[in-house]
């Protein structure tokens, strides 16, 4: 989509996603949607973009919840690869929720996009509590985002309140 023919790269990149599934290839599925979500900002399809984002979050968060819910009951026969491939779910839908507020500033939405980091800060805060090694990290890159999607909407205070958060977070 270099070359900027946008329909075409759109409808190629669609196609690639509807062929692809999800759990037979993550990596190639995070990239297309990637993919998608630059395509629609490139076209200035600001609306649609969004549409389709959201559904994509609604899928992955659907097949997280299902899959934590046979965890819990104790569905699974190999509960240690259905932990980590619940995890792995949990963070492709936290990293499209992040791809969504960022195609929020770049539609000029700031004020959509920081609602969204704000409740995946919470998320992350709740559902990573165990995660020492990742959560630090995604938290400090979703404070990052959410303190520009404030100066973006004119809110250079609560930027500055998130990024002395960000700072306490760091330093402990």
């Amino acid at each position: 989509y270099e070359n900027g023919d946008y329909n075409r790269a759109a409808k190629y990149h669609l196609s690639i996603l509807h062929q692809c599934k999800y759990f037979e290839n993550k990596n190639e599925y995070m990239y297309v949607v990637e993919a998608i979500a630059k395509i629609r900002c490139c076209q200035g399809k600001f609306l649609k973009g969004k549409k389709e984002l959201k559904n994509w979050i609604t899928c992955m968060r659907q097949k997280y919840n299902r899959l934590r819910r046979d965890i819990d009951k104790g569905r699974c026969k190999d509960n240690l690869m259905k932990q980590m491939e619940r995890k792995k779910l949990l963070e492709s839908t936290q990293s499209l929720e992040v791809t969504l507020a960022r195609f929020c500033l770049n539609a000029g939405w700031p004020g959509y996009a920081s609602t969204m980091l704000l409740r995946l800060a919470k998320s992350i805060e709740i559902d990573d509590v165990n995660d020492v090694d990742n959560a630090p990290g995604k938290l400090e890159v979703v404070h990052l985002w959410l303190a520009e999607s404030f100066l973006q909407g004119r809110a250079p205070s609560r930027a500055l309140i998130t990024l002395n958060r960000l700072r306490h977070l760091k330093t402990g």
